[in-house]
């Protein structure tokens, strides 16, 4: 298991949404290795601590009546694969300390948005709101 999370890591780091880091951090948070049927693993981070403290941001996502209104008319359609879509948004530099995470090979840290944040969901939902209008 250790390998298969030290894989997921490396993975991480070059794909640019994690970084390593050292010193004395605020937070320091667990990580749950959960495997997938693949046979990888999937490394989430306990983000119940800072979610005390995170600031969020009040964005309505729009209800299946909005967007039936906005594609009334329309005439051509496309299909996103938003499946890893909050790694791409950056977090600001003074934020990713709260998204510090133990590993067996050392502290680490997200550079990008990441699952289990309590704002990621409206944070994300603003950007793909603004790209459309």
């Amino acid at each position: 298991m250790r390998q298969k999370v030290a894989t997921t890591l490396e993975e991480l780091e070059k794909q640019d949404i994690i970084e390593p880091v050292e010193g004395p951090m605020p937070y320091v948070l667990p990580i749950v290795v959960i495997p997938k049927k693949d046979g990888s693993v999937r490394i989430c981070v306990d983000m119940n601590v800072p979610n005390r403290v995170i600031q969020r941001e009040r964005h309505q996502s729009p209800t299946v009546n909005d967007l039936t209104h906005a594609l009334d008319g329309a005439q051509f359609f496309s299909k996103l694969d938003l499946q890893s879509g909050y790694y791409q948004l950056k977090l600001a530099q003074e934020s990713r300390y709260v998204t510090t995470f133990a590993t067996p090979k050392g502290l680490r840290r997200y550079k990008r948005l990441n699952f289990g944040t309590n704002s990621a969901e409206e944070l994300f939902q603003r950007v793909i709101s603004d790209q459309i209008r």
